[in-house]
């Protein structure tokens, strides 16, 4: 069986950041909604579900990082909500 980090890693989709708009998946369990492509990071963040830190995954096992945060891109709501279950333990 896989591991949460696995399963996780198996929703990652770096192609998500070229569209239009891209769900982002922290290691809380947050999940943020931004423009992509060529404005990817230039824009707001909208948070559509917040964070439990006490649930959080290492966010070195993130293929997107920062200096304090982790996150996978998935395409659709649907997957960043599965993401945000999994994080949680649900």
């Amino acid at each position: 069986m896989a591991t949460a980090m696995e399963r996780l890693l198996e929703l990652h989709d770096p192609a998500a950041r070229e569209l239009g708009m891209v769900y982002s998946v922290w290691e809380d369990g947050e999940i943020t909604l931004e423009k992509g492509g060529d404005l990817f990071g230039q824009r707001t963040l909208h948070c559509i579900a917040y964070g439990v830190g006490i649930k959080a995954q290492p966010k070195d096992a993130f293929p997107w990082q920062n200096t304090d945060h982790g996150r996978i891109f998935v395409r659709n709501y649907d997957d960043a909500e599965l993401a945000r279950q999994i994080i949680l333990g649900a």
